[in-house]
């Protein structure tokens, strides 16, 4: 994908990696982003900085609240109005505090399934043209290391499950929309401090704290990855970004894996 006359819609944009990913799409030549955030005072600060750096209305703020669907669709339908319809969307929002588990499932599960479901109705283009979902989770979708926080690892894999699927060729030939995913390490975000309260016991957030603080990486490094993965992800595919490093990774299929162990 060429970025040139593109527009973004980043959810969770207002700080942290949404905002990293909005700096990093803005120089590779990205026309406009649209930031989507809860936090109105920090999107507003992260909007002007981005307009203070790349130029006048390149970035725009809109209010979003991702676990209501009718704010959803609003947003959608506005942007529509306004500069038309977006060519890239990056379900970015989470939400990491195990004790608040129905939490984790609203904003990382269903306001995922959400996005994703409403930008597949609305970047259709005819004749199409090339767009693409981006879905972030973590590396914690991938596996379940540091075992600590349960309950965050399960929407995590649930990210990857729908990106997977719904990025299948088979969707990919219909829609002409590409589905990937990205699956950071570590990162220095709020999101990712383990305070004591955020894991189900004290001493569990201590140990998800010794695992994940030495290998920390900054949100500008994801951003970077992001950048490159809108350009030239294939439909269907995840992504680890860790430090300087971006590869993409597999979740084996079940022909690759299965062994018989007894006959039942």
């Amino acid at each position: 994908m060429d970025l040139y006359c593109k527009s973004a819609l980043i959810t969770g944009g207002a700080s942290g990696i949404g905002l990293a990913t909005a700096d990093e799409l803005l120089c590779n030549q990205l026309y406009r982003v649209i930031l989507a955030d809860c936090n109105c005072e920090e999107g507003k600060k992260s909007t002007e900085m981005l307009n203070d750096k790349y130029g006048e209305n390149k970035a725009c703020f809109v209010h979003l609240d991702v676990r209501k669907q009718e704010d959803f669709e609003e947003v959608f339908v506005q942007i529509a109005k306004k500069i038309g319809s977006i060519d890239i969307l990056v379900n970015n929002a989470g939400f990491m505090d195990d004790n608040c588990w129905k939490e984790e499932i609203n904003v990382n599960v269903k306001a995922v399934i959400r996005g994703t479901l409403l930008g597949l109705k609305h970047m259709q283009h005819n004749p199409p043209k090339d767009r693409v979902i981006v879905n972030v989770g973590s590396t914690l979708g991938l596996d379940a290391c540091p075992p600590y926080l349960p309950f965050y690892t399960a929407t995590q894999h649930a990210i990857s499950g729908l990106t997977k699927s719904l990025g299948d060729k088979v969707h990919y030939m219909t829609s002409k929309i590409r589905v990937i995913g990205v699956c950071p390490g570590p990162t220095s975000t709020d999101l990712m401090v383990c305070r004591d309260e955020k894991a189900l016991l004290p001493h569990w957030s201590k140990m998800v704290n010794k695992t994940f603080y030495p290998i920390m990486q900054c949100p500008k490094q994801v951003g970077r990855g992001i950048a490159y993965m809108v350009q030239y992800a294939p439909s269907g595919s995840l992504w680890v970004v860790e430090g300087d490093s971006v590869f993409k990774t597999e979740i084996p299929k079940s022909d690759k894996y299965r062994q018989t162990v007894i006959y039942v």
